[in-house]
């Protein structure tokens, strides 16, 4: 016998699931494009964030991850450079806010909320 109860906790812990992961990965998006706001738009541009299957996965091009990089190997040697902070240090920084979004913020009242959002019914 499936629990009508249990199935709807799921269903609403996946929207919640999502819901932040959304939430974040526009604010990951948007902070990272204000550090880039100086560089060229075909630097800025093939940036994306997509949730998918409760996941959130980032997609950049390759050549952005440079950037990020405080020096490069060359055939003279180890060169230090100007480094941006776009990924790492914002990636981390916001990892934290989502595992703690994700552990504390499933309460009842935001269970309610979905449910009222979703026009759902136990």
């Amino acid at each position: 016998m499936i629990d009508r109860k249990t199935n709807l906790g799921k269903v609403l812990e996946g929207k919640f699931i999502s819901q932040v992961l959304e939430e974040e990965g526009q604010d990951i998006n948007s902070e990272i494009g204000s550090n880039m706001s100086g560089f060229s738009n075909q630097t800025n541009r093939g940036r994306s964030f997509v949730v998918r299957d409760n996941t959130l996965a980032y997609s950049f091009p390759m050549t952005n991850r440079f950037i990020d990089m405080k020096s490069r190997q060359t055939q003279k040697g180890k060169i230090k450079k100007k480094n941006y902070k776009v990924h790492n240090t914002i990636l981390f920084g916001y990892a934290n806010n989502i595992i703690g979004r994700l552990s504390y913020g499933f309460t009842q009242e935001t269970k309610e909320e979905l449910m009222k959002l979703h026009n759902l019914k136990i």
